[in-house]
């Protein structure tokens, strides 16, 4: 399954982005698939699990959120925060394409993820993989995370896939990207009512929609796309409230 996955991957990655993918890159995202494969079972990683689907819906959808702001993305010594991570996407594709691929140095990534057996995972991945001193997982609510000064504030890129509506999506990530940074939002084909229903979740978290990344993916029915979102001002200490706040009751 191993050599399958790497071959697939390096032919659709190659496909969709038209470079030749490194051996770096390819070998760090079989390991975290074969991580991936294995503790499913026992953690719910994920539904999506046999190696085309993975490939495709995964990691290449993972890598894609590089080029939706690639100015920011790829940039030395860029701090990230991936929230919701789960089993790992965009997080781990993302980061490897970064320092593997692109050749970014210094960079740093946190993860932010509630369940502590998910957030287990993830620590494994970090160690097998080698990266310890750029990446670290915390495992905490999103909205503890935003409050907590170790965090609040402090990345210069916030990134989310499948994780919530998007008023409520704003006020998880608002709290945890600095003022000048940008949160890159993975959602699917169909937001233009979520976008209206976020206008005055913008106004209050001080966000400002600038981007709408937008491309496809063979096997998916629909376009994806890439929201980005500005961080315009420092963030009101009443912001994030407390957890399950922001689902419950979004701003609207």
């Amino acid at each position: 399954m191993s050599e399958e996955f790497k071959i697939l991957l390096k032919q659709k990655f190659e496909k969709y982005f038209k470079e030749e993918a490194k051996p770096e890159f390819i070998e760090a995202c079989a390991l975290h698939y074969a991580l991936l494969t294995e503790y499913n079972e026992k953690f719910n990683l994920t539904r999506i699990i046999d190696v085309e689907s993975s490939v495709l819906l995964h990691y290449i959808d993972s890598v894609f959120v590089a080029g939706s702001c690639s100015q920011r993305i790829l940039k030395d010594g860029v701090n990230i925060c991936d929230v919701g991570t789960g089993g790992g996407f965009p997080a781990f594709p993302l980061f490897f394409y970064m320092i593997y691929q692109a050749g970014v140095k210094n960079a740093k990534m946190t993860l932010i993820e509630s369940s502590n057996k998910k957030a287990g995972f993830l620590d494994t991945v970090i160690t097998a993989a080698g990266l310890s001193k750029s990446m670290r997982t915390v495992a905490l609510r999103i909205e503890e995370a935003g409050a907590d000064r170790k965090y609040r504030e402090r990345f210069d890129v916030v990134t989310a896939r499948a994780l919530a509506a998007l008023p409520t999506l704003l006020e998880y990530v608002s709290p945890l990207v600095r003022v000048g940074g940008a949160c890159l939002l993975m959602k699917g084909e169909d937001v233009e009512a979520e976008k209206n229903s976020s206008q005055r979740a913008l106004v209050e978290l001080n966000m400002k929609l600038t981007g709408d990344f937008v491309y496809e993916i063979e096997t998916m029915q629909y376009k994806r796309r890439v929201l980005i979102a500005e961080k315009k001002n420092v963030l009101a200490k009443k912001y994030p409230r407390n957890p399950g706040m922001a689902k419950k009751t979004p701003i609207s």
